[in-house]
Formats: C-alpha cells, structure tokens, sequence
C-alpha cells in the first residue's frame, strides 16, 4: 500500500514537473519573440538607406496625389507590418514614419542600426505584453565624403501580442543623437 502511494506520489511530482517545464519554455519562448519583434521594429524605423531617401524625395515631385502618396507609405510596408494599427496610426500622425528620412536629408547622411540593447521587460510576458528601454546603437554616413560617425540614442518601445504575433503599439525615443538634433 505505502509503495502505490509512492508511485503515484512520484507520478504527480513528474507530471507536475513538466508541466512546469514546459510553461517556463513557452514563456521564454514568448520573451524572445517579444524581443525579436522590438528589435525589428528599431531596425526598420531608425534604417535610413538611399532607397527611403529617394522615396521621401520622389513623393514631392510626383503630382499624381494617390501615387504620391503610395510612393511615400512603400517606405512604410515593413514598419505597419510590425506594429498594431492603432500603433501606426498614432506614428503616421505624428509623422515618425518620416521623421528620420526628414533629418536624414536634412544633414546629408545615411543611418544604419549597429546594434539594439533591450532592457529586462517590464511586464509579465504571460499577460501577451512587453516594454522595454532600449540602446540604439547608429551609424551614419555622410552624403559628401563617405565619412562614418557613431552615435547611440534611447527610447522605450511596447508591445502586444495580437493574433500570434508581438506587435509594437507605442515607442518614443527620448534621447536623439547629437547629429539628429543639429538637423532639427
């Protein structure tokens, strides 16, 4: 009798034990998609490749309103698919979508993504949430002589999970790099 109640003792304990298991590795699992979607984010919005700048510039000389404006939001195809509609919506109002082009073209320069630091998320992954602060390191490349200048801004970016997929529904950078305040 005292050996069933072992077994069975030690049957639960297994269950139980990768159940848990298995909860901790879909967390981690969700953690590192979180992280992935946020970096993507960062990567597409804060890359400012020749590509963008000629969209940015084409937009204005093209009198065609509709083609116009399909010229500028091609720019903006990778971006949307990242985040929530309520998410790009409030960036295209607020003209984030095409803020860095904007100073971009301003000073003269390209700007690359060198590397995304996020910091540990702030909420409980299992609620389907995610915010970070993040370290964006940039590179960028003056249109005149080639010349490279590092710089790092700071922001915090949060997401959701929406259908499956970690979305970004809000992001600030709150520190800009010194050469993207000069172009201001």
């Amino acid at each position: 009798m005292e050996g069933i109640r072992v077994k069975k003792l030690i049957i639960i304990f297994s269950v139980l034990s990768l159940i848990t298991l298995v909860l901790v590795g879909c967390s981690s699992s969700d953690e590192k998609d979180a992280e992935k979607a946020a970096k993507n984010f960062g990567t597409e919005l804060y890359t400012v490749d020749s590509k963008k700048i000629d969209n940015y510039n084409a937009y204005f000389k093209i009198k065609d309103d509709i083609t116009a404006i399909m010229t500028l939001r091609s720019n903006d195809k990778a971006l949307k698919s990242l985040m929530t509609e309520d998410g790009y919506t409030t960036l295209k109002a607020t003209g984030e979508n095409i803020f860095y082009t904007k100073l971009c073209i301003k000073g003269n320069y390209t700007m690359q993504v060198t590397d995304i630091t996020l910091s540990e998320n702030a909420y409980d992954i299992k609620e389907n949430e995610a915010s970070y602060n993040y370290t964006v390191k940039l590179k960028f490349i003056s249109g005149k002589d080639k010349t490279e200048h590092a710089d790092e801004g700071q922001g915090y970016i949060s997401l959701i999970k929406e259908d499956g997929q970690w979305k970004v529904f809000a992001y600030q950078m709150t520190v800009l790099p010194k050469l993207l305040k000069e172009a201001l």
